[in-house]
């Protein structure tokens, strides 16, 4: 994944072994390292994984079906809703990386399959709705 984004010129590496966007400054995009921990918590499982457009961060194919990996920073559920409620493409099931689980009720878009958080050694916790609760 890193390769292919530095092949495309969106990321690059920097002199202590980190990788950053391309010409910004070099400041870590938590969001991406965190959808990288959620994909390789399923690699086995993934046939084919590539960068993803905004709002995903990651797309893979598994069993057949279109995944995406979208990011939810803490105060940017509105803004994440509605862009994936205007989202046309309705081929893809959605894993919404949270920062914390507080924000799972205030999410609401087609194609959820689940939730996940993240933390700071790269253990990836899920979650799914029941009955409108977490």
């Amino acid at each position: 994944l890193l390769s292919h984004l530095k092949r495309q010129g969106r990321a690059e590496q920097s002199i202590s072994g980190g990788w950053f966007p391309y010409g910004k400054k070099h400041q870590a995009d938590s969001g991406l390292i965190q959808s990288v921990w959620v994909l390789l918590d399923i690699i086995d499982r993934v046939e084919y994984h590539s960068p993803g457009d905004f709002p995903a961060k990651v797309i893979f194919f598994s069993g057949g079906e279109i995944y995406e990996i979208v990011y939810v920073a803490v105060s940017q559920e509105a803004l994440i809703a509605h862009a994936l409620k205007q989202d046309a493409r309705q081929d893809s099931r959605r894993i919404v990386l949270v920062e914390e689980p507080d924000q799972i009720p205030l999410l609401n878009f087609p194609n959820i399959s689940g939730f996940c958080t993240v933390s700071s050694s790269g253990q990836v916790l899920y979650y799914q709705r029941a009955n409108g609760g977490t």
